[in-house]
């Protein structure tokens, strides 16, 4: 399992050709910068020299000079912080609705001094700027604000209704409009960074299933052909014709674990109730252990029954490589919308074999096919206990819902 996780911690998760669709997790310098486009700033910096080619045209006084200036220099300032701002600041961060209220003060204090001037663009400023700010209610309610001033002021000035509705709707919708592309921006950069997290977890996941499907499949195969191996050996010297069918045995074991880990890596590795169970008599033959089957003939889904397959592969394999048992009893069957396997066995598991003890299995670590086992029952909303028994032995018990047949 602690396995299975390095390799889900070493799965490239950003600019690996592995994974499909991935362009990195570390992202542009554009995607690190907030909710404005770079095409929006330049467009909206064009903007600026409008209030300048005004102010030079009119020739104001002074203070009304000084005011469009500051107009501009809070406008470019708002531009630069809504630039730099995350996509998702504190909410206590209270700098670019400040910087949109003065902009605001400023141009109704310039409308209302000098209505001929024409700097009503400060409002759409405002307002465009206010757009990109977080949280998106403090965005809109500012939006709504600066189409309100603009209306007010129209009304202050003119006293035409129509005229007034129409600059507050105004100035309303060019930020909604701009606060629409960033939000849709935003979204399609989500989707993507979403894309290729579900991307990585589907390597991980992958390279998890392979692992675990080629412990259980090769688990058993290769105790068969230790187990085989062993008494060939000693049937050679006065049993050649018993040995030779041992051999013959083995190979058959190999050639079936070669095809087996072939599906396993193609992923149509399924195996059945009915050759597991097989297998499972003739694996413990081979051990010299004697074994009852129970196994009702039930109808179950492919993946239920695969699952249940898999559990009479692993516990079989771990009685035969760590345990001393003389008598395994295996109870496949159905109950109610359940179906279940259980294994149980009468060794005390006290020791490994000398065979496995020579050939240094110290670094495998006991219990892993029984993780693996584990994950595929909890997968499909099953019940899985595997521990020792009381009096002696070990019991492995699974249990999975099934279906209720249809009436």
């Amino acid at each position: 399992m602690n396995r299975q996780r390095e390799d889900r911690d070493r799965t490239p998760g950003t600019g690996n050709s592995e994974v499909p669709g991935g362009s990195g997790g570390a992202g542009t310098d554009e995607d690190r910068a907030g909710p404005l486009s770079r095409s929006f700033r330049a467009a909206a910096l064009v903007f600026v020299a409008y209030p300048i080619v005004a102010l030079i045209a009119a020739r104001p006084d002074a203070v009304e000079a000084a005011l469009v200036l500051t107009g501009v220099g809070l406008f470019v300032g708002l531009l630069l912080f809504a630039s730099r701002a995350p996509e998702s600041p504190s909410r206590s961060s209270l700098i670019g609705p400040a910087i949109v209220l003065l902009l605001l003060a400023v141009a109704t204090v310039v409308v209302l001094r000098d209505p001929a001037t024409g700097f009503y663009p400060f409002y759409f400023y405002a307002s465009a700027g206010a757009s990109a700010l977080q949280p998106p209610r403090r965005a809109v309610a500012l939006m709504v604000l600066s189409g309100l001033s603009a209306g007010a002021v129209i009304w202050a000035i003119s006293h035409d209704a129509a005229t007034a509705i129409v600059q507050a709707v105004s100035v309303t919708i060019i930020g909604v409009t701009v606060f629409s592309t960033a939000q849709l921006r935003r979204t399609n950069r989500e989707l993507v960074q979403a894309r290729h997290q579900l991307a990585v977890l589907a390597v991980a996941d992958e390279r998890a299933r392979i692992a675990r499907d080629l412990h259980d499949t090769l688990g058993q195969s290769l105790s068969v052909i230790t187990l085989k191996s062993e008494l060939a050996g000693r049937l050679l010297p006065d049993e050649p014709e018993r040995a030779r069918v041992e051999v013959r045995d083995i190979e058959r074991v190999a050639r079936e674990a070669m095809a087996s880990v072939r599906e396993t890596v193609g992923g149509y590795r399924r195996p059945t109730l009915e050759a597991e169970l097989a297998a499972a008599r003739e694996t413990l033959a081979a051990a010299d252990m004697t074994s009852t089957i129970e196994s009702a003939d039930e109808d179950l889904p492919p993946g239920v029954e695969a699952v249940l397959a898999w559990t009479v592969r692993e516990g079989i394999t771990n009685i035969v490589r760590h345990s001393d048992a003389h008598h395994v009893r295996i109870r496949v069957g159905r109950r109610a919308d359940w179906a279940e396997a259980t294994i149980t066995d009468d060794g005390s598991g006290a020791r490994r074999s000398a065979r496995e003890s020579a050939a240094g299995e110290e670094g495998e670590r006991e219990g892993s096919g029984l993780i693996g086992l584990s994950e595929r029952v909890t997968a499909l909303g099953g019940r899985f206990e595997a521990g020792r028994v009381d009096g002696g032995g070990f019991r492995l018990d699974v249990a999975l819902p099934v279906a209720p047949p249809m009436r």
